[in-house]
This record gives C-alpha cells, structure tokens and sequence, in this order.
C-alpha cells in the first residue's frame, strides 16, 4: 500500500487571474486606459481555475473594489492622499461542473471564465447626473400640470438623452451590467486602483475558501495609440512655378509617338559619326536634336525613303 501511495499524482489545484492589456503601471501591476468622454472603457481579463482531482467548493465569485489615489502639492511639498472609496460589487458566477446536485465537490478539469468592467469618464457621469435631476424636474412638473384643470398645454424643455450628450445612450446599455461610476471630482489624471478578487467558496465551514486577487491601476486617459500623430509633408522638389497636384496620365498614343519621334535607320545607311564638337543643335525649347545632319548629308550611301 506505501508502495501505491508514493505512485499517486499530488494534488493540485490553482486559481489565476489575467487581465488583457500590453501597459504595465507602478510596481509591475496592469495598467488600463480608462474612459475619455467620448470612449468608454473597460477592463477585461479572464479567471482561470484548474484542478487534478475532485475537490470541494462551489460556483467561483469574481468580485472588484477600487483604491483611489491622488497628488497634490502644498506649499511646494508633494504630498500623496490614499483613500478607498468602493463603487460597487459587481459578482460574477463562475459556473463549475458539480459531481453532486448541491455544488459540493468539483469536478476535475480546466475552467476559463471571461469577464468585462465597463468604466465612466467623470465628466460622462456628471452629465448623466444632471440629465437625471433635470428629468426628474421636469417630469414633477408635467404631473402638476396635468392634475390643474386650467393647465394649458406649453412645449417642453425636456431633453432627449441624445441632445444631452452622445454618450449617454451608450454608457446605459454597456453589456448590460453594472457601471463603475468614478466620483465627479477626479482629474483626468488620477489613478484609480482596482482589485479584482476571484473567490472559490468552500460548502463546509471548516475548509477555507480558495481566493485570488490581482491589482489593477486605471488611469482615465486615452491611450498614447490614440493621440493623433503629426501630419510631415515633405515635398518632392520646389519649382519655381506652381504645378497642379492631379496626376498626369498619359495617352494611349504616346508610345507610338516617342517611337515617331525618334526614327529608325536602315541597315545599309552609312552614317558619318559626329565628333563631340560637331553635335547637332539642341533647341532649348523642345530638347530635339534637329536631324538635318543625318538626313542631310550627301555622302551617305543609302536613300531613305520618306
């Protein structure tokens, strides 16, 4: 039997969570471009659970929470104000093969579960702020109106979301979960620290629960991909006159002319070879060279017909 037991698999269970981005932040954490007022953001990543045997627990919860940090400088001292402020729990249900109907013991095997946190730029949630109290303002008035018997129909003031700002409509129906909504007075700059906790809770209260936590750092900025890069024109020479820009094409014709234009002998012409001082001359206005010093000379042997 000693035998049997040295010959078994240990066993091993692990639980790790991966957050999608290519930055890295303050002390080796992910960092995650946040919201813009015209963009929303988020954070994605996966929760990965692997095990070799049957174990106990149930479903995996994935759970966040956020730290905010701030700087500022007072009396030329830069100082560093840590606070936590929770926005909100969010809990995934991460669904797991159960051996036995009440969830208590898992199922060996690789689990991948994805998940997605849709953040708010601040300026975005002031805006939708407002957008709520004027709603509410207005559609407070419109019941008092109707309940006067001498009301007279007046146009409202109301605004649609869309008028209100184009990201409305979209933040409200972002995967259809729930928002982080960042506080109204945090700069552009500010980082915010998420946790993200991923939680194997245990059925039997003398096992403990199996938990993983990574740390995120958001900064609500676009991401230096999405600033704009300078326009360089370089041009390509610098005439003296100006030269349209639209393209030149040529003439189907214009092999056949260049091919005019420069005739070809016979083979039993005789051509006296003109020395280097004697080249014909060259007009500057149509750069041909005139041809009366081939089809000129008299000594020539041959006749060319024209």
């Amino acid at each position: 039997m000693r035998s049997n037991k040295n010959e078994l698999t240990p066993k091993k269970k692990s639980l790790t969570i991966r957050i999608d981005t290519n930055h890295t932040g303050p002390h080796g954490m992910p960092l995650v471009y946040g919201s813009t007022p015209d963009r929303v953001g988020s954070i994605k990543g996966s929760v990965h659970f692997s095990s070799n045997y049957d174990c106990k627990g149930r479903d995996i919860q994935i759970i966040y929470e956020a730290w905010v940090e701030t700087h500022c400088t007072e009396y030329t001292k830069k100082q560093t104000h840590h606070y936590k402020e929770v926005f909100g729990h969010k809990t995934f249900d991460f669904p797991l093969v159960h051996k036995k109907q009440n969830g208590s013991t898992i199922v060996a095997g690789n689990y991948v579960k994805e998940f997605e946190i849709p953040l708010i730029h601040p300026d975005i949630d002031t805006a939708r702020k407002s957008f709520e109290s004027t709603s509410s303002t207005c559609h407070s008035l419109a019941s008092i109106n109707s309940r006067s018997p001498y009301s007279t129909p007046t146009s409202s003031t109301r605004t649609s979301p869309a008028s209100s700002t184009t990201s409305l409509p979209l933040v409200s129906t972002v995967n259809g979960g729930a928002i982080v909504l960042p506080s109204s007075n945090y700069t552009p700059n500010t980082k915010i620290r998420y946790t993200i906790r991923a939680v194997l809770q245990r059925p039997f209260p003398s096992l403990s629960n199996f938990e993983a936590s990574q740390e995120i750092w958001v900064v609500n900025s676009p991401t230096p991909q999405q600033s704009p890069a300078p326009s360089i024109h370089i041009p390509v020479s610098a005439p003296s006159s100006p030269v349209s820009e639209k393209p030149i094409t040529l003439p189907a014709s214009a092999p056949q002319l260049q091919s005019e234009s420069s005739p070809v002998l016979p083979a039993n012409l005789d051509v006296d070879v003109v020395s280097k001082d004697a080249r014909p001359e060259i007009n500057s206005g149509s750069m041909i060279a005139k041809p009366t010093s081939l089809y000129g000379n008299k000594q020539a042997s041959g006749s060319v017909n024209s």
